[in-house]
């Protein structure tokens, strides 16, 4: 009985995931958070921000794919402030897979989709592609 949850949580997880260039911009679940994930590179603004920037687009669709991290969610940052920076900082112009626990904006005006973090704990940065782990 306990396996049979597990593996029923194991699915529910998995179907958190969600690589940007394997699903649509627009679907009946956009209003949900979900750990959005692709390559793509982080960039430091001049005013403290960071731009995370997808290098893939949804299914279908040509908007950039954007998360933007102001200095005000930075500043309010409570716990590991440092770690969570060194880990934007290193990934700065170098192409990683990034992961963000985020809802969906989409602007038609800037023809980008916004994926939109609550704090910087639902960001995580990796060399690892969890698309390829079951492969292993």
């Amino acid at each position: 009985e306990m396996l049979r949850s597990l593996v029923g949580s194991e699915m529910c997880i998995r179907d958190r995931f969600k690589r940007i260039k394997k699903h649509k911009e627009i679907t009946d679940k956009d209003k949900y958070r979900y750990i959005y994930f692709g390559k793509g590179q982080v960039f430091r603004k001049q005013n403290g921000d960071y731009n995370i920037v997808f290098n893939e687009n949804f299914d279908g669709s040509i908007k950039k794919v954007k998360c933007v991290l102001s200095e005000k969610m930075i500043e309010d940052c409570m716990f590991g402030k440092a770690n969570k920076l060194d880990m934007l900082n290193s990934a700065i112009g170098k192409e990683k897979y990034i992961y963000v626990f985020a809802s969906k904006n989409i602007s038609e005006k800037y023809k980008t989709v916004y994926l939109n973090v609550k704090n910087l704990d639902c960001i995580a940065i990796s060399d690892i592609d969890v698309d390829k782990i079951d492969e292993e």
